[in-house]
């Protein structure tokens, strides 16, 4: 609650609206009264201050709630707002938030803002890694999006903090031995041609749920071809439209799968969710007991590693993967190079 206060100096009158959180004066705005007005107008400031204060206080009460410590809004989080995440996760979520109560010490949740969050965030790059600041800053978002919602904060001060710039994974190609091995283990067949069709096509993830059967067709030498579709419906990551060349391997694929809305879709004929997928890709390199850093983009960097392995240009790479410049294609694949090369898709020879 907020209270109005009254202070002679000697040339002027303040009247302070001040409010006061366990004794301590958290807020203060004051009036200035020149000395020298009349007793009438005097009253006049007087009455125009108490009204500010009703005014204040009406929309204080309706509008927000009374600040209270973080310590104190990091429990009722934990115990109310994030009371329906899985236990893992809300482990999670109380780790990053003592963290950051730690690091920016206890106050009231009002004295915080963007340089509390940025500072938090940089101290946990410099002693963990970007991925893991990347976390805590999510996390950060939405505890302070809840505040926002529950009328404790105006804003969401993370949602402004500074972007952290992600450092690109290195690929990490699967070897001709290790992606037969991960082919025997798969016992569904959509994520064993899935999978196949990654390895042999480059497609990102994105690119192969929004794959349609209509985008595979023919160009000048009658040959099949993948057109990889940029439009407003599904946007590639360099937002244009490409056409890679087709691998003998995918017409089988294409075959079983070519009378459906789109080329994959999940058990009850809806859209593959990439969550989905990403779950089974792990699944299946684990029961295949093989490297743990293999991913779903392994089967992407494979595609190029075999181009390069089986003679392709880094232009004829870069354009089949879809790179945005050559550059990024070479910063990339360049260590497995050992000669020249000119070649095509074709070249891969794989029994699977």
């Amino acid at each position: 609650m907020a209270h109005l206060l009254k202070r002679r100096t000697t040339n002027n009158t303040y009247y302070y609206i001040t409010e006061k959180y366990k004794g301590k004066i958290i807020n203060r705005e004051s009036t200035n009264i020149p000395v020298g007005l009349s007793m009438t107008e005097q009253k006049l400031n007087y009455q125009k201050a108490l009204e500010k204060l009703k005014d204040y206080n009406s929309r204080f009460k309706e509008e927000y709630k009374y600040p209270l410590l973080l310590s104190e809004l990091i429990t009722k989080y934990l115990t109310e707002g994030a009371a329906d995440k899985r236990p893992a996760t809300l482990e999670n979520y109380k780790n990053t938030l003592l963290l950051f109560l730690k690091h920016r010490k206890n106050r009231l949740i009002t004295k915080y803002d963007q340089e509390d969050i940025d500072s938090f965030v940089s101290h946990q790059v410099k002693i963990n890694s970007e991925y893991t600041a990347q976390t805590h800053k999510k996390i950060l978002s939405t505890f302070f999006r809840t505040l926002v919602r529950w009328k404790y904060l105006k804003q969401n001060i993370a949602e402004y903090a500074k972007s952290i710039k992600l450092p690109e994974p290195e690929p990490t190609p699967f070897t001709y031995e290790d992606f037969k091995k991960l082919i025997s283990v798969v016992n569904i067949e959509l994520y064993k041609d899935l999978f196949i069709w990654a390895a042999l096509s480059g497609l990102r993830l994105n690119e192969l749920i929004n794959l349609k059967p209509e985008h595979i067709t023919r160009n000048l030498k009658d040959k099949l071809i993948i057109k990889v579709l940029s439009d407003k419906h599904h946007r590639t990551k360099s937002n244009k439209t490409r056409y890679v060349e087709m691998h003998p391997r995918l017409k089988e694929i294409y075959e079983k799968y070519k009378d459906r809305e789109y080329l994959f879709m999940n058990s009850k004929n809806g859209k593959m969710h990439k969550h989905i997928v990403w779950h089974y890709t792990k699944k299946f390199i684990r029961k295949a007991d093989l490297n743990p850093k293999y991913t779903f983009k392994s089967f992407r960097s494979t595609f190029g590693y075999w181009l390069l392995l089986n003679g392709a240009s880094m232009e004829y790479i870069s354009y089949q993967l879809g790179h945005s410049n050559i550059s990024v294609t070479q910063r990339h694949y360049v260590k497995f190079m050992t000669g020249d090369y000119i070649g095509s898709v074709n070249n891969i020879k794989i029994n699977i």
